[in-house]
Order: structure tokens, then sequence, then C-alpha cells
């Protein structure tokens, strides 16, 4: 009854928002919003690294990941050879895995929105560009 008022009286269908809710991606986007990026480099990126892997990450979660690991600064690097600090390179390694699966488009969903920085560019002597389609909101 509830959910038919809310359908009729402002178009809202409650069942189809809370089946979308209950996606397991969003329980994966809550892992993601904890994470303490700082922490997260001491220790490796193990729990990034778990969520770049998971079958259910959402591609706006894997926006909100690559654009965390701060592509535009490792732009200046043509692969982690070229990095001295195991943390970067690290770094570099897993935002070069979430890339591929951003353009393979390998996700089950697309329904966490994320906009990327707007002010990100690439530096002067940049080895490589980050790809327009990753540049550009997901919804």
């Amino acid at each position: 009854m509830a959910a038919e008022i809310l359908r009729d009286e402002f178009g809202i269908d409650i069942v189809e928002l809370i089946r979308l809710h209950t996606q397991p991606c969003y329980g994966l986007q809550g892992r993601l919003d904890e994470i303490d990026w700082d922490t997260e480099e001491e220790l490796g990126y193990r729990k990034l690294a778990r969520l770049i892997k998971d079958e259910k990450l959402d591609r706006g979660s894997a926006l909100q990941i690559y654009w965390g690991f701060a592509p535009d600064y490792f732009t200046q690097y043509a692969s982690e050879k070229n990095i001295d600090d195991s943390h970067q390179k690290k770094a570099f390694k897993l935002m070069k895995a979430i890339e591929k699966r951003l353009l393979n488009n390998d996700f089950a969903t697309n329904l966490i929105p994320y906009q990327p920085p707007q002010e990100s560019a690439e530096p002067e002597g940049s080895k490589w560009r980050i790809p327009d389609e990753l540049k550009a909101a997901n919804l």
C-alpha cells in the first residue's frame, strides 16, 4: 500500500529502490568509504586490492578507486619499473589494474554515481594519458 502511494504521488517505485540498494555493490561501496588511504598505503593496499578484484564492484566505486590513486600524478612514469618507492610502485600497479577493468567495462553494475575531479590534468612531459572516458562521470 505505501509503495503504491509513493509511486502514485511522487513517481517513486520504493520496491525498485529497495531492490537496487540491496545489491552487493553497496556493501563494497561502504567498505571503500571506510578506507583511510594513508593507513592503506602503510598496509600495502590490501583492502583496495581485494576490492579491485571483487566481481561485485560497481563501476562508480571503481572510478572512485582509480581517482583515489591520483592517476594524473602517475602519468610521469612510463611503467612501474620507473618507480623506486615500493608503495608508489604498488599503487601504480593497482591503479593500472582498475584502469583495465574500467576500460573493459568489467562490472556487473553501474549504480553508484561518481564524478571524477574536474581540475585534474596530466602534467607537462607525461608518459601516458588518462583515457577520456575515465574523466567523465559514470551516471
